[in-house]
């Protein structure tokens, strides 16, 4: 029997995210779960294990989106498309409030 590794609980959440590996061209990645110490997601294409990824998304009603820097711990393919687990790693305190606000 396997053990959890999760520290954290998930929530599920259906929001496209904003992703990017060099913080110049990102794109649309659909959000499946979330927690205060990552996300997981889905992508068409994939993504390299352990690369860092940088998340733009927006927590309403605030239009500034919250900004995390994470690394990606997990890739398995679904069908056409990658599911995609990131671990949170940076982000500044006011984007760390924001979303823990979300997640009560």
């Amino acid at each position: 029997m396997a053990t959890e590794k999760r520290k954290s609980q998930r929530f599920s959440i259906t929001q496209l995210v904003d992703i990017s590996d060099n913080r110049e061209t990102f794109y649309k990645a659909s959000s499946i779960n979330i927690s205060d110490s990552g996300l997981l997601c889905e992508v068409s294409n994939p993504i390299n294990i352990y690369n860092k990824m940088y998340l733009m998304l927006n927590i309403p009603p605030s239009e500034d989106p919250v900004e995390i820097e994470g690394v990606v711990v997990r890739v398995q393919r679904k069908a056409k498309k990658f599911e995609v687990a990131i671990e949170f790693v940076d982000m500044d305190e006011n984007d760390r409030k924001a979303l823990r606000k979300l997640l009560k």
